[in-house]
């Protein structure tokens, strides 16, 4: 490749995508699309768990999926790039096994943003004081720097004592 097609092939792996309000559950990504992407912005539609744990992205850094239907932390684990992650706005009452999946794999995570969610409560509707919920975390201690837990179900004064761990949160 020449100078100027290196730079092209540059610009095409920094694409932001931007699909917002148009009532999707899933996306399907060509090899080529999957090496570009390194932004994806899916607010407002109709991914779950299981369709956002199929996709994929060799390069993605940003995953916004504000306002869906994820009930349950989606497995994030192949998407070892990821920087920034917002699930705010989807009924997902706790982190579970594959948040601790996803950040065994996904150690550089810088922001996650779960405003409005229902973390603090188990499915039964019970509250989660014996349980740390931050505990499928623990591989962000020394990365994470910002953390939106706004509006969420969590009461337990031992849970906000051991976000003290997380030591690079700026925001939270």
């Amino acid at each position: 490749l020449n100078g100027e097609e290196k730079i092209a092939d540059l610009k095409l792996r920094k694409q932001r995508i931007s699909c917002q309000s148009m009532d999707i559950a899933e996306i399907v990504m060509s090899h080529n699309m999957q090496n570009q992407i390194v932004a994806l912005n899916l607010t407002d539609n109709c991914f779950t768990s299981q369709s956002i744990s199929k996709l994929n992205g060799n390069f993605l850094r940003e995953l916004i999926l504000v306002g869906n239907q994820i009930t349950a932390f989606p497995n994030l684990s192949h998407l070892p790039l990821l920087l920034v992650l917002d699930l705010s706005y989807n009924p997902i009452k706790c982190l579970g096994k594959y948040a601790a999946e996803t950040f065994t794999t996904c150690r550089n995570v810088k922001c996650l943003r779960f405003e409005q969610c229902k973390l603090g409560y188990k499915e039964d509707g019970s509250n989660t004081d014996n349980i740390n919920i931050f505990e499928p975390m623990a591989m962000l201690v020394n990365t994470l720097e910002e953390l939106n837990l706004g509006n969420n179900l969590i009461s337990c004064r031992k849970t906000l004592e051991d976000l003290k761990k997380f030591k690079r949160v700026k925001s939270l």
